[in-house]
């Protein structure tokens, strides 16, 4: 687990004194990446480049943070092969590199490690070229650098557990793991853009490939983008929905075999990622999912050193997981660690910290604050984690589902002043056409009236759909495909990451996905329950009062912090003469919900919470120029 960044100049290298000024500022920008990606990497460094080169070919640089994990001693990057045509630098795990390397070496490639996984990708590419991403099961961001074919190679795995961001232009191609280690380098504007303001104040993220800037992308999940002398071709290698779409229809009952045969796959998933040569450790949360992959770590850890869990305890009851979690470690007999936290007293500064150096751009999701606290808790014990991320998205967990599917069947709720938000979006789902507009409302932040002065666009339709798919199935899809990239995966990667710790999700193994998206919606949950399938498999693993228990979100009480200890400081944030919101003409929607949410009359928690990200993000970069 890595940070990755460089630059290729395509042209022609520049002469005399520009050639030099060009390489001193390139020189000085690979440095400064370095430095913003030393939390991903804190074990080691390494940076090449071209420069002493005399060609006249493209010239690279090439920077690599590491965090060690697999091979400590033969790991270091920029890696290169034999004759130093191909470099690569890597972000990630390829949990199936052992195999790999035994194919690769029976057909004549030699490797200079032991078993490090990064030389993989090298010989992977001599020998496979694009089709290298669709052989590996693993979590990955890599780049690859074929000086003989001048190419640049980029590539991201199929969820996109790994971030991968890149500007591109005629001169140049830049690339990094984080936004501020793209934005370094030279010749990138870094422009804002309004179309991403408004998907960000939508959905709460920004979906790929956007970002909040208009020159900087990020690689698709299941995707690659090759340059050559500049050009660009980009294809996809996989997306969530290929099984059922080969398959042609979805299945409604699961047979016993498939529950077999799903217990299998969850086993084998588990086990290719406990491959690690440091110690590591089980998220363990009172829910499912984590319950599900620490049971199965610790049976087929069985015999060797006892597996360790742990778990991070608010003050806050409502917000809890402890309790629940205590009960799990003690029926799966795990070594439990209990860590508890106080994250009112540097929210805000962790936000701000986090936004700087991890985040780069606006992000919504309160959740990324106990992510980061569990994260910095869990590297005291190791640094390499387990956890159950992607089980709602691929066995049904989420309510909105089941809400989706009520709309469905055409039940609708009067447009009354609910002081539940929960029933004023079914209620204003209710009143939408068809289940791409209906599932946008139920997952909307702001609405149409609130940003009326941003010039409002309808985002609804980037909701794919397919024909003789359930509502459930499509749901569950476009999230597999926007939310858990642009939100769920993101933030871990953000929240660990800035602690140096990897973490890894057994539940987003391709293979196991491929499986689960063949069954229909209704196979995955009925009226009363989300994850039949999950439960019917591993029910052994999940104690009866996990399996009982009501689904509730990882999330801190930042709506009670808002009316408490943060009001003071978020509304100095949020309402200072400076804020963006001035000149977008929102200030009397900011102020109209922030009012409201003080007094009680509303939770506009969530809104709050992505208006102030937006102004940390706008303090630390308050001369963008808006496009």
């Amino acid at each position: 687990m890595c940070g990755l960044a460089g630059i290729i100049r395509w042209k022609q290298p520049l002469l005399g004194q520009a050639a030099g000024e060009w390489r001193e500022r390139v020189t000085a920008a690979a440095y400064r990446a370095d430095g913003l990606l030393q939390h991903r990497g804190p074990d080691g460094s390494g940076q090449w480049n071209n420069f002493s080169n005399p060609t006249h070919g493209p010239q690279v640089s090439l920077v690599h943070r590491r965090l060690s994990i697999i091979d400590p001693v033969g790991g270091h990057q920029p890696m290169a092969n034999e004759d130093g045509t191909v470099y690569v630098v890597f972000n990630g795990e390829i949990y199936n590199h052992a195999e790999l390397r035994k194919e690769l070496l029976n057909v004549g490639h030699r490797f200079m490690s032991d078993h490090c996984d990064t030389e993989v990708l090298v010989h992977g590419w001599e020998q496979w070229k694009t089709d290298l991403p669709g052989r590996l099961r693993g979590m990955y961001a890599f780049t690859i650098w074929d000086a003989k074919e001048q190419t640049a190679f980029l590539a991201r795995d199929y969820f996109g557990q790994k971030p991968l961001f890149y500007a591109d232009s005629d001169d140049q191609l830049v690339f990094g793991s984080t936004l501020p280690s793209v934005r370094c380098w030279p010749g990138v504007e870094a422009q804002a853009s309004l179309t991403a303001l408004r998907q960000y104040l939508q959905w709460g993220y920004i979906p790929p490939p956007d970002t909040i800037y208009t020159d900087i992308k990020c690689v698709r999940p299941g995707s690659w983008i090759l340059w050559n002398a500049g050009r660009r071709t980009e294809a996809a290698f996989w997306q969530p929905g290929e099984s059922l779409l080969k398959s042609g229809a979805a299945i409604n009952v699961a047979r016993e075999e498939d529950i077999q045969e799903l217990r299998q796959l969850i086993f084998s998933a588990v086990e290719s990622q406990l491959r690690a040569d440091v110690p590591l450790i089980c998220f363990l949360s009172g829910g499912i999912d984590s319950a599900v992959v620490c049971g199965v770590a610790h049976q087929l850890g069985s015999g060797e050193s006892e597996l360790q869990a742990v778990t991070v305890g608010f003050e806050e009851s409502a917000f809890d997981e402890m309790p629940l979690a205590v009960q799990t470690a003690k029926a799966l007999k795990l070594r439990h660690h209990q860590c508890r936290v106080n994250m009112k007293s540097s929210a805000l500064a962790t936000l701000d910290w986090l936004m700087e150096f991890a985040l780069g751009q606006p992000f919504a999701d309160s959740s990324i604050l106990p992510t980061y606290w569990v994260a910095n808790a869990t590297r005291r014990f190791a640094p390499c984690a387990l956890s159950g991320d992607g089980g709602d998205e691929l066995f049904g967990g989420y309510d909105r589902y089941r809400a989706a599917r009520l709309l469905a069947t055409g039940f609708r709720l009067p447009r009354l002043n609910y002081r539940s938000e929960r029933l004023r979006r079914l209620a204003l789902a209710g009143s939408q056409r068809g289940w791409r507009e209906q599932y946008a409302a139920l997952c909307r932040l702001f609405v149409a009236d609130d940003l009326t002065p941003l010039a409002w666009a309808d985002e609804s339709s980037r909701y794919a759909g397919q024909s003789g798919m359930d509502v459930i199935r499509q749901c569950m899809l476009n999230d597999q495909s926007n939310y858990l990239p642009g939100d769920v995966l993101w933030k871990v990667d953000s929240a660990s990451m800035a602690c140096g710790l990897e973490v890894r999700s057994p539940l987003l193994d391709h293979h196991l996905a491929n499986w689960a998206n063949r069954f229909s919606g209704g196979a995955m949950m009925n009226w009363r329950h989300g994850k039949l399938l999950l439960r019917r498999a591993m029910g052994d693993f999940i104690p009866q009062s996990v399996q009982r228990g009501r689904k509730r979100g990882f999330g801190a009480p930042i709506g009670q912090w808002f009316r408490q200890s943060l009001r003071a400081s978020a509304e100095m944030i949020i309402l200072s003469p400076g804020a963006l919101h001035n000149s977008l003409n929102m200030t009397e929607v900011v102020r109209r919900i922030w009012h409201e949410h003080l007094a009680g009359q509303r939770d506009h928690t969530h809104r709050i919470f992505a208006w102030l990200m937006l102004e940390l993000w706008h303090r630390q970069n308050s001369n963008v120029v808006w496009k």
